[in-house]
């Protein structure tokens, strides 16, 4: 049952960002899904983002959703994050106790999420809300197993596995994506 319900939260986890709403639920980076887009600065070179594109895409959404506000992204634009520099060109996470980097930004959380796409030309790999607002998950139905001792036949019982889910972006306003140039 635990490889079955990790199974399940893996295919929830990738279907609440990319999901396209046909027989399962719609993402967060579906374009109905109502959430704003930013785009990344003019003055920020095409194909990347800075971390002023960071600052500037949480003050984009208002101050009544900042408290239990997070960014979401994946492991790689992370990694690019932890490499720039502030514009002495002293890098950004030197000054950590322990010196090891914080999961925080600009006094937000930082959410590693695998599904989110990498730094590119059209993407969203950058994501920041008050998610809790932003978009609801409801369980329907928790996962449940029914044995099946017919269909596969002789000495084999099949194990047939479903749950339900429901979603909706409640408050997009909570919320902003960061879309690069």
């Amino acid at each position: 049952m635990r490889k079955v319900s990790d199974g399940f939260r893996r295919t929830i986890n990738n279907t609440l960002v990319n999901g396209d709403g046909l027989g399962k639920p719609q993402g967060i980076l579906h374009p109905s899904s109502g959430i704003p887009i930013c785009e990344t600065s003019p003055s920020t070179p095409p194909g990347t983002f800075s971390w002023q594109d960071m600052v500037a895409l949480k003050y984009e959404v208002p101050q009544q959703w900042q408290a239990g506000a997070s960014y979401l992204l994946n492991e790689r634009t992370f990694a690019l994050l932890m490499s720039m520099s502030d514009t002495a060109n002293r890098p950004l996470w030197n000054q950590l106790p322990g010196g090891q980097p914080g999961f925080q930004f600009a006094g937000a959380p930082i959410n590693i999420v695998s599904q989110l796409p990498d730094v590119a030309s059209g993407a969203t790999p950058v994501c920041y809300g008050n998610w809790s607002q932003a978009y609801t998950l409801v369980t329907r139905k928790a996962i449940s197993m029914t044995t099946d001792p017919f269909s596969a036949g002789g000495w084999c019982t099949l194990f047939r596995f479903d749950c339900r889910l429901g979603r909706a972006t409640t408050c997009s306003n909570a919320a902003r994506l960061l879309r690069i140039r």
